[in-house]
């Protein structure tokens, strides 16, 4: 909830959404049956590679210290489908590598700021704990928690750890790990010079935790007698928090995404220097572009250039679609040549069909349109590659 509705993380939330798969597929590859099933897990990792590369990174972690626990089941045959996997996973996957590839060779990208962001971004053990038994909406990302229903079926799970089974113990035991890898007990800051500081925010592993303890607490909750009013009540009771998690989230006045206008807000509303055209600088250095990127660069102000006019660009002025961008141009000097400088980061591929659109070229990081107009407005949609 936390990445879909406050994050607008689309890519992350899918992310999250295919770690089962995935591990149902690890657990039947350590299986010696014949069974085709082990698939799901090279399947499950293409997909999340094409949902958020970053994810793999954090599913890979989980899924070596998993193999690590069942080192005993790891066979000759169990060797042959990782192989298989990850032979499958990268022929799956060469479309999307060969772009990476291209693009960090080329030179062409600003790197993301990864400068002291471990330990600065691991979470207070305290104030995790207080945050998820509050239930509290993050207001900022030093608030992540995992909420009170993950904190309570924890306890569960440790209250009947006698009654849990070996792959749920390692579940459990997994779950808890990760959950302490949020936090600054460990020492984040070892790791700043490591592959490692990719991460950028250790309560990414929280994903995990959550994964965990959900699927072990299960197995706890399926093996006792409950009866219905009982598990009826704890299912009202999972749905009343999470109806009080929304509440808190809208009236605490942080970003939330409930439609596809506050979608559009705080998606446009974002300013990072990590990842733009290195171009997009314009003579800024890296050190304070990423100190203050909505000042020092200039695609983040929203200013529109009509030939040597520069205008902020109105709200109204501008509609979004999937993969394209509509602006309304004004002031055009009618059957002539007009160069238009739109606030759209461009990495070379955007392209107009509108007939009027002689060119459109990235300059400095933005889109620059060639127009000869018949009338002083016109509607021009953007198309991004």
């Amino acid at each position: 909830m936390l990445q879909i509705m406050q994050r607008a993380d689309i890519a992350a939330y899918i992310a999250l959404a295919l770690l089962p798969v995935t591990f149902l597929g690890i657990v039947n590859l350590l299986k010696n049956k014949d069974h085709k099933n082990w698939l799901l897990f090279p399947l499950g990792i293409t997909l999340t590679t094409y949902s958020h590369f970053l994810s793999v990174i954090i599913f890979s972690m989980f899924i070596f210290c998993f193999l690590l626990l069942n080192y005993h089941s790891i066979t000759l045959k169990v060797i042959k489908r990782l192989t298989a996997s990850i032979g499958i996973v990268i022929i799956l996957t060469v479309p999307i590598f060969t772009q990476m590839f291209a693009l960090r060779r080329s030179g062409k990208i600003i790197p993301a700021n990864l400068t002291g962001l471990l330990n600065n971004a691991a979470l207070t053990p305290s104030t995790l704990f207080l945050n998820s038994f509050n239930n509290a909406s993050p207001i900022t990302l030093c608030d992540v928690n995992i909420g009170i229903i993950l904190l309570i079926l924890c306890l569960i799970c440790l209250i009947f750890v006698h009654k849990l089974n070996k792959l749920n113990l390692q579940m459990l035991f997994l779950g808890l790990f990760f959950l302490l890898a949020s936090t600054k007990l460990i020492p984040w800051f070892i790791f700043q010079h490591t592959p490692l500081v990719i991460l950028q925010f250790p309560w990414r592993f929280l994903g995990v935790t959550s994964f965990c303890i959900s699927y072990c607490s299960s197995f706890v909750l399926s093996k006792n007698k409950l009866g219905t009013f009982l598990t009826t009540t704890i299912l009202l009771c999972i749905n009343l928090f999470t109806i009080t998690y929304c509440y808190n989230a809208y009236h605490n006045g942080g970003p939330i995404i409930n439609d596809p206008h506050s979608y559009n807000t705080i998606a446009t509303s974002a300013t990072y220097a990590d990842y733009l055209p290195l171009k997009a600088l314009n003579n800024v250095s890296l050190a304070d572009a990423y100190k203050n990127p909505k000042d020092k660069i200039p695609v983040y102000n929203k200013n529109i250039k009509v030939n040597n006019h520069t205008s902020k660009l109105q709200k109204n002025h501008v509609s979004y679609n999937y993969n394209s961008v509509t602006y309304t141009i004004l002031d055009l000097n009618v059957n002539h040549i007009n160069k238009v400088t739109l606030p759209l980061v461009n990495y070379g591929q955007n392209y107009c069909k509108n007939k009027t659109v002689i060119n459109c070229k990235a300059v400095n990081g933005q889109t620059e349109l060639t127009i000869k107009p018949h009338q002083e407005k016109v509607r021009i949609t953007v198309h991004l590659k």
